[in-house]
Formats: C-alpha cells, structure tokens, sequence
C-alpha cells in the first residue's frame, strides 16, 4: 500500500514539475522583408582582363598590370553599384 501511494504522489509531482516549464508560442509577424541582389558571377571581369592586357601590351610588368586590372574592376564595381565584400 506505501509503494502505490508513493507512486501516485511521484506521478503527480513529476507531472506537475514537467508542466511546469510549458509555455505558450507566439507568432511572429514579419513586417520588412527585404530581398538583397546576390551576384553570383563578376560583372567587371571582362574589363579587368582587358584592363590587365592592355597595361601587358604597354611593357607593364605583371604586378603592374595586376593592379591596373584591380583599379579597373573597383572604378567598374563603383558603376554598377555592388560594394565588394
């Protein structure tokens, strides 16, 4: 008889310890939402090889020529208006 009353008071006690840490769930509502451009290929890479070759053809030096390119392909990013990361 102590081990079934012990039992009903341990159901009841763990019941209620499990109920206690339930919550109610709120929904969220999304007001802004914003899509951001993903660019997944280089719009300026054309006129940073053409930047890069023609700086090659001139008798830059290829660190030259790679930083002409890099100039070339930031003042083409500025145009478009995509920020590098």
């Amino acid at each position: 008889m102590k081990k079934l009353v012990f039992t009903a008071l341990a159901v009841v006690a763990f019941s209620g310890a499990a109920m206690a840490k339930t919550g109610e769930v709120k929904e969220i509502e999304i007001k802004d939402f914003k899509i951001e451009n993903n660019v997944t290929a280089d719009p300026c890479k054309d006129e940073q090889d053409a930047a890069v070759a023609e700086c090659l053809a001139n008798g830059c030096s290829e660190r030259e020529a790679f930083y002409f390119g890099a100039k070339a392909w930031g003042e083409c990013m500025k145009e478009v208006g995509i920020k590098p990361a």
